[in-house]
């Protein structure tokens, strides 16, 4: 009697555990994105997964790579999905967009963020808000964001040698470059962070770019787990607007 409870014990486990989906697989970039992406663990987008992972009641796995690493990935299949990542056309063959209407859908986003010009103080770099004027030199970027293809498209030359915005801002000090074209947020905090930056650059507005960004999922993963992965996004969407993700907003 005790063998055959343990063996109808056993059973149960086999089937509970075949039911429970297996730990989701993602990645981010590894360098700090403050305040997305932290080194700790508690960047607003790591923080959100997690109540993700909560609400829905799975388990989420995320590591930090190098960008174009992560990318690879995920095309490859080898990870579940990445974040946090802006739309572009072309990036539908790294992996599945929420979309609707032909793009992607705005409303199961993780964040916005912007992406801003930066000048060496009182240069010849311009911005109307349609065109970049006086980059004979061209403007740096970070490897592998979509902003370079956007600075391309209008016949720019573009430095994407670099993913870290203070190295990419200490070209446009030393004239390497006429200007960067970085996320806002990264960009500040670099030059807060650092007194050699501080006063010698100035931040063009409007913005260059205002830009959703969304969690991504590896197009072998959406084949196998379609409904699971447009929970995650509903989930998503929901925690952005929690009181309690709200909360853990640093400084706000």
């Amino acid at each position: 009697m005790i063998r055959a409870l343990s063996g109808l014990c056993a059973g149960l486990w086999l089937c509970q555990a075949a039911a429970q989906p297996p730990a989701l697989r993602l990645c981010h970039e590894d360098a700090p994105s403050y305040p997305w992406l932290l080194e700790n663990g508690r960047g607003l987008s790591q923080i959100m997964m997690d109540m993700v992972a909560r609400r829905l009641g799975i388990t989420i796995r995320s590591q930090a790579l190098p960008w174009v690493r992560c990318m690879s990935e995920v095309t490859a299949g080898r990870l579940d999905g990445l974040y946090k990542i802006s739309y572009a056309p072309e990036r539908t063959a790294l992996g599945v967009f929420p979309m609707k209407n032909g793009q992607a859908d705005v409303s199961l986003r993780m964040l916005t963020d912007s992406y801003s010009l930066y000048r060496v103080k009182d240069g010849g770099l311009g911005w109307d808000g349609r065109r970049v004027i006086g980059a004979g030199k061209g403007v740096a970027a970070q490897t592998g964001f979509s902003v370079v293809a956007q600075l391309q498209r209008q016949g720019l030359k573009v430095d994407s040698s670099s993913r870290n915005a203070s190295v990419i801002l200490h070209k446009v000090l030393l004239g390497r470059v006429d200007g960067a074209a970085l996320q806002s947020q990264a960009a500040d905090d670099a030059i807060a962070a650092e007194p050699a930056l501080q006063g010698r650059l100035d931040k063009l507005e409007p913005p260059l770019a205002v830009k959703p960004y969304y969690l991504i999922f590896s197009h072998a993963f959406y084949q196998r787990e379609p409904a699971l992965a447009r929970k995650i996004w509903q989930a998503v969407a929901a925690v952005r607007a929690s009181p309690a993700y709200a909360a853990a907003r640093p400084g706000q």
